[in-house]
């Protein structure tokens, strides 16, 4: 009868856990809001939120059952696994130093970047392997240009940051470098999109399950970009 009970309490979505895996910059942007959401219409469910070096990491996870839904670049999703697409995410550069006051004034809307950038400050960026050090390659690959000097660090966190000290510039998600830019730092868009594509991943044989489930059906409610 009690095994009944927590299987009833689960389909009711009253109990239960849901094992939600991100890459680290998508922990800072996307989930918080896809959680919120849950939460909200599911309080008694309890969420775990775990983050991945890298997609690749993330995909094992969902294939061998460690997580039930994964938020990633879904370019390296595989056969069982199931892709719902959030968004395009675009990407931007935050440049080294902190804009003056003036440049506060003039700048309503950042302007695009040059080769000439790119191909003259230090860029401080992720490992290979990753999927932003891969937007970042591909990004100085269509200037035609190489950057003069590479600082790589693991901290995703900290990339801005780094940006913002005078290290170097650094490619990241265009959220970020908005807030980034909130706090005067020195922000350039790409004169066409840079891009990768965000969704979530899951098992074919989960996507049933109540909590999954409800979980889908709600993260197709948000609106991209939120």
């Amino acid at each position: 009868n009690g095994l009944r009970a927590l299987a009833d309490a689960q389909q009711a979505l009253t109990a239960g856990t849901l094992r939600i895996g991100a890459l680290p910059s998508l922990v800072a942007t996307h989930v918080p809001e896809l959680v919120a959401r849950f939460h909200a219409a599911h309080p008694d469910v309890r969420i775990e939120v775990t983050g991945a070096v890298d997609s690749a990491e993330l995909l094992e996870a969902v294939d061998l059952g460690r997580i039930d839904l994964g938020v990633a670049d879904v370019a390296t999703a595989g056969p069982g696994v199931e892709v719902r697409l959030l968004e395009e995410q675009r990407f931007a550069i935050v440049l080294p130093g902190l804009r003056n006051v003036a440049e506060r004034e003039a700048e309503h809307t950042p302007p695009t970047i040059t080769g000439d950038e790119l191909a003259t400050h230090t860029l401080v960026t992720l490992p290979r392997g990753t999927s932003m050090r891969a937007v970042t390659d591909e990004a100085y690959a269509r200037f035609g240009v190489q950057p003069p000097r590479v600082i790589v660090t693991t901290q995703r966190d900290a990339l801005t940051r780094f940006a913002t000290a005078g290290v170097g510039l650094t490619v990241v998600p265009e959220r970020l470098a908005d807030w980034a830019a909130a706090n005067g730092a020195r922000v350039r868009r790409f004169p066409a999109p840079v891009t990768r594509s965000i969704g979530l991943l899951v098992r074919h044989d989960s996507v049933r399950t109540p909590a999954v489930s409800a979980f889908l059906r709600l993260a197709e409610r948000v609106p991209p970009g939120d």
